[in-house]
């Protein structure tokens, strides 16, 4: 009978959650379509306590589809306090083997440039005739730690992300090393660690009690540990909520290090903006 009666408790407590987040950007993936879908088990609320709302767990599936690859796993997720969040995840990716992935490396310091250079890259086989391209398959996993406040009209957020990254070395290619384009970066074959950071800094304008626009600042840091490349950005973030279910989203970023990547193909006094729009539907 307790048994029973926790899992009515549970069952009565428990919510559904989902989003679905579309985007186009103008530099590496061009258009994605991410769903997420789960529960949510509200613990430790308190009603007149800001430091106590939103608190619990939460699990949920995740599918995330481009026209490089197709992305599917799993995120939990622990919220002690409104300012906090802990998340564990982990997928597993199949790699189209079209818009310049999977790509093999003679050298993980090799500059891949823009997008342009990339395709002169790929489009060369080497002197034994070997394509620098195929199709593929990957993993990773890892966890993250979100520290989030509002004060006033102000919104701050700063999100650490530490994983592996496993892009499996196809047979029919050589190299040590291949460009991962949702990461931006370079990772050896067989298995590499990727540091990420996140820092948002927003004011927002209210319209109506759930109608408002944010406008501020996003900077995103990301390393791969084994090969050895980074990448970093900073720009204008926007967001505009119409209503409770629907975010527009606005992302136009410079690059200020991408040694291997944008900054080294633009140096003659070029400019490559990260430029990226997302509609986002809480479900």
């Amino acid at each position: 009978m307790l048994l029973l009666n926790l899992f009515t408790s549970l069952a009565f407590a428990v919510e559904t959650v989902g989003q679905t987040t579309t985007a186009l950007t103008i530099n590496r993936i061009a258009l994605s379509s991410n769903t997420q879908y789960g529960v949510r088990l509200p613990k430790w609320e308190e009603d007149g306590n800001a430091l106590k709302q939103g608190t619990g767990y939460s699990a949920v599936g995740e599918l995330n589809v481009t026209p490089a690859f197709a992305r599917v796993g799993g995120r939990f997720t622990i919220t002690p306090l409104a300012i906090m969040k802990l998340q564990a995840y982990g997928f597993g990716t199949y790699y189209v083997g079209n818009f310049q992935t999977i790509i093999g490396y003679d050298s993980a310091d090799s500059v891949y440039g823009d997008n342009a250079m990339i395709k002169d890259y790929v489009t060369t086989e080497d002197e034994l005739g070997i394509p620098r391209q195929t199709s593929g398959v990957g993993w990773n996993a890892g966890a993250k730690l979100t520290l989030q406040a509002k004060v006033s009209n102000v919104v701050f957020s700063n999100t650490v992300d530490y994983g592996h990254q496993v892009v499996v070395k196809p047979d029919d290619i050589e190299g040590v090393a291949t460009f991962e384009r949702e990461r931006e970066v370079m990772l050896n074959f067989g298995g590499d660690q990727i540091l990420e950071n996140n820092t948002l800094l927003l004011y927002q304008i209210d319209k109506t009690e759930d109608k408002y626009l944010r406008v501020g600042n996003l900077t995103t840091y990301r390393r791969s540990m084994g090969a050895n490349d980074a990448m970093l950005r900073s720009g204008l973030l926007s967001v505009f909520q119409t209503d409770p279910k629907h975010n527009h989203i606005l992302i136009v970023q410079h690059y200020i290090q991408d040694d291997l990547g944008f900054t080294a193909s633009t140096r003659e006094g070029g400019f490559a903006p990260y430029v990226a729009y997302a509609y986002k539907y809480f479900m």
